[in-house]
């Protein structure tokens, strides 16, 4: 009877054990169940220091990064204020790119979060700055020492630590008046501008323990765009374009809108595979924009169409649109055409009608709305490549 009683306490222990590894397991720790809900956008990168260089040495990253890019620009029409912006932000990259923290921190899965603003208020420079959050996995060398924030922040002037929720969060305080906060929490390194932003990162952490489905997972642009990348991006951008529109100063909402159909939510991702690097935007837009944006001007309604699963590493090129309107372009070139445009489209018009004795207006009739191009690279031989179309 003694036997009995210690088997089946064993395997009682046993399904314990088996319940609380497999039914009662809890979920892989990701540094997205730190950001709340309303999050405007978010950079999650595998590696942002192998990304970044890989860009800096790509052709497209040369020519950015040469010192006669700014007069490209000049040439291309772009006024001499936004030029100055372009400098600043590339000045600005290259020295946060260069500091010693950003190759060590910024070498393993990161992300980079903007909050909302919680009070409605609009975003300058500098509260857009406070309401970044970075978020790394917690490293032995996650040192002031090693990480050499003073060359990049300056001298430090003061340090002080204050418990939230429990969890002791740091507050440096540099002589030229930045702060930077952060937190050791739940084998992450949480760290902003704004100690505020940590303790919501600390509160939506909180908040995930006690409600497994909370968050970003209740925000249905992120989950969608997320779904339709898949796993394989090492860099993702996603942003809630209408969000930070709401949150723009009243001018730039004013320049935004004259942009015209602007997407709910973007998403921009890379892709490494054999021998090229994929750079993708997705956008989603309201239905309730695009039909009005359609009525407008006169478009029939946007079809989604199956060309992007037929996208290879080998495709160069590709178009698609149920928007095509060959009339409407063919006026807009004598519109906007020089007097040799005008001339050679005027002598086409004109062959056209002898051979098939229609007015070009009539001609283009023939012609749908829908219209795809698509160019691949086909090799032939490791040192020879056609291209087909």
């Amino acid at each position: 009877m003694k036997k009995l009683s210690l088997l089946l306490l064993f395997l009682i222990s046993i399904g314990l054990l088996g319940y609380m590894l497999t039914v009662n397991q809890k979920p892989a720790l990701e540094f997205t169940d730190f950001l709340p809900a309303d999050t405007v956008a978010l950079l999650e990168c595998d590696n942002l220091n192998r990304t970044w260089a890989g860009w800096r040495q790509s052709d497209l990253g040369k020519r950015i990064n040469k010192s006669d890019f700014p007069r490209f620009l000049e040439q291309l029409g772009l006024p001499a204020a936004r030029i100055s912006e372009f400098k600043a932000l590339t000045a600005g990259l290259d020295r946060l790119t260069n500091a010693s923290f950003f190759t060590t921190v910024f070498a393993k899965k990161t992300v980079v979060a903007l909050l909302t603003e919680l009070q409605g208020h609009p975003f300058d420079e500098e509260s857009l700055l406070r309401h970044l959050v970075l978020i790394a996995p917690l490293g032995p060398s996650y040192s002031l020492q090693q990480l050499q924030l003073e060359r990049y922040f300056g001298p430090l002037r003061s340090t002080g630590t204050s418990v939230y929720q429990g969890v002791p969060v740091v507050t440096l305080v540099f002589q030229s008046g930045r702060t930077l906060s952060f937190c050791q929490y739940r084998r992450a390194l949480i760290c902003a501008l704004d100690p505020q932003s940590v303790q919501r990162c600390i509160d939506q952490s909180l908040n995930r323990m006690v409600q497994t489905h909370s968050g970003l997972q209740l925000n249905p642009g992120y989950q969608g765009l997320k779904k339709r990348v898949g796993i394989r991006s090492d860099l993702f951008l996603y942003s809630d374009l209408a969000a930070l529109m709401r949150q723009l100063p009243t001018v730039l909402i004013a320049e935004a809108k004259e942009v015209g159909l602007l997407p709910h939510h973007f998403a921009i991702y890379h892709q490494t595979e054999a021998e090229h690097d994929r750079l993708s935007i997705i956008t989603q837009f309201r239905q309730e924009d695009l039909k009005a944006f359609a009525d407008r001007h006169q478009l029939v309604a946007p079809v989604e169409n199956s060309v992007r699963q037929r996208i290879s590493s080998e495709t160069l090129f590709s178009l698609w649109t149920n928007w095509f309107n060959l009339k409407a372009l063919w006026h807009f070139g004598l519109q906007m055409g020089g007097h040799e445009t005008t001339e050679l489209m005027a002598i086409t018009a004109e062959s056209i009608f002898e051979e098939t004795g229609q007015a070009i207006d009539d001609f283009f009739d023939v012609f749908g709305n829908r219209f795809g191009v698509f160019i691949n690279e086909q090799r032939v031989s490791p040192l020879v490549s056609n291209r087909s179309v």
